[in-house]
């Protein structure tokens, strides 16, 4: 197989994203309905859109070089880069993901000498990935609110600049009920070295 392997444990490989990556990350945004519709926006579209946002995309293959999912790093030129990682259903819950983070966040490390640690998020309401976050030693250092619920502030402090009280009252009673549904947090956890050079 001829990949550009950035990291490897020689159980799991990282391979840097090329146009070669892009017809399995697409499948792996469709199966989690990240993408409900291609025809909204072409697949070419989509695709210069993911690799121009700034982020740092790596695809994980397993040593038979299965694809098992994405993995990305954002504000990588910072002291606190951020990792993330999608798996396919079918590799999840296997370990696979503590295993890259520690990979990605080894090599990483091991090039820059001005990394302080890396920010890893969770949603609130996903307690599979949030224990794998404890598991690797993370220390969680705050939250913040959901997209959804970022989105309806910016909506009630729109409409209350504008003096559109009808749809301020509006969205601040769909806050409310967001609120009492036990919104989902986005959860932030500190992955410091001492916990993934070992």
């Amino acid at each position: 197989m001829n990949k550009e392997v950035y990291a490897s444990d020689g159980q799991y490989f990282l391979v840097k994203f090329s146009t070669h990556e892009k017809e399995n990350y697409l499948n792996l945004l469709k199966n989690m309905h990240v993408i409900m519709d291609s025809s909204i926006v072409g697949t070419d579209a989509l695709w210069n859109i993911i690799i121009s946002e700034g982020e740092i995309h790596y695809s994980v293959y397993d040593s038979d070089w299965a694809y098992c999912g994405d993995l990305l790093v954002k504000r990588i030129k910072t002291a606190t880069p951020e990792i993330g990682i999608d798996l396919a259903e079918e590799h999840r819950n296997k370990g696979i993901a503590g295993k890259c983070i520690k990979l990605i966040a080894r090599a990483i490390y091991a090039e820059r000498n001005d990394i302080d640690s890396f920010l890893l998020r969770v949603s609130s309401k996903n307690p599979h990935s949030k224990h794998m976050i404890e598991k690797l030693g993370a220390i969680f250092v705050g939250e913040e609110d959901s997209d959804v619920a970022k989105m309806l502030r910016t909506f009630c402090d729109s409409a209350l600049r504008e003096g559109d009280m009808a749809f301020y009252e509006k969205y601040k009673k769909l806050l409310a009920e967001l609120e009492e549904l036990d919104c989902e947090k986005i959860l932030h956890y500190k992955l410091m070295p001492d916990s993934f050079i070992r």
